[in-house]
């Protein structure tokens, strides 16, 4: 899984690096929320308004295509 994740992190073409920054400022509870909670609920929508561009759209592609 590590080395899929990889491969795919390396395929993306946009700065990834204030996408990490931001989710590991996150508390555990908060990063659970961003990732795993449900496309819409209130805390999740809060969440990723704070989030930096393209980071809903990057973490449901890794989802999609690799998980």
């Amino acid at each position: 899984m590590l080395a899929e994740m990889e491969a795919w992190l390396a395929r993306q073409v946009m700065d990834l690096r204030p996408i990490d920054t931001w989710l590991a400022r996150l508390s555990d509870e908060d990063l659970e929320e961003v990732c795993c909670g449900g496309a819409g609920e209130p805390r999740q929508v809060e969440l990723l308004e704070q989030a930096p561009p393209f980071t809903d759209s990057l973490l449901n592609d890794f989802f999609d295509e690799v998980c």
